[in-house]
């Protein structure tokens, strides 16, 4: 998995994978493991009406300074957008999260992912017991989703692991 460091030593270097989301009109996500325990997504959208980058942390914490400091040279003109969005209400699913925030983008298509509500409150942090037992069968279901997608990444090659 890549970690903080190594995505900011790639984007300083401009490694191949990153070549190709500058250069590629298309949606990159870069999965991010932070500290060894906390999962952080970022996309990169380079298809030309979009041009954006989204950072995602499940638990809403900030993008990390260092790695705010390497995506400016590494993508010049591509807006940047930390969503700031609290998702998750415990400490042990945020790569479910990272993922359904990924399957979601992926499943709107060609729209722009400022297009998805990701307000809808069924995926905020909340304290309301109801809304925890949602997230938890939401969050149950899509596991297996995640499961398959990452064996067809990794038998389409499009797995990358640092």
């Amino acid at each position: 998995p890549t970690t903080v460091d190594i995505l900011v030593q790639n984007l300083h270097q401009s490694n191949k994978v990153i070549v190709d989301a500058k250069t590629r009109p298309k949606i990159t996500f870069f999965t991010i493991n932070k500290n060894s325990n906390h999962w952080l997504l970022l996309v990169v959208d380079n298809r030309p009406r979009h041009r954006h980058i989204y950072f995602f942390d499940p638990l809403g914490q900030p993008c990390p300074d260092n790695l705010i400091n390497a995506i400016f040279p590494a993508f010049p003109g591509l807006l940047f957008t930390d969503t700031n969005l609290k998702m998750q209400y415990e400490g042990f699913q945020c790569g479910v999260w990272t993922s359904w925030i990924a399957d979601t983008i992926i499943a709107n298509g060609h729209n722009s992912v400022d297009n998805i509500d990701w307000r809808s409150k069924v995926f905020l942090n909340t304290e309301d017991v109801c809304e925890q037992d949602h997230n938890s069968t939401y969050i149950a279901s899509i596991r297996d989703k995640y499961a398959a997608f990452l064996v067809l990444a990794h038998r389409s090659r499009t797995l990358l692991i640092s």
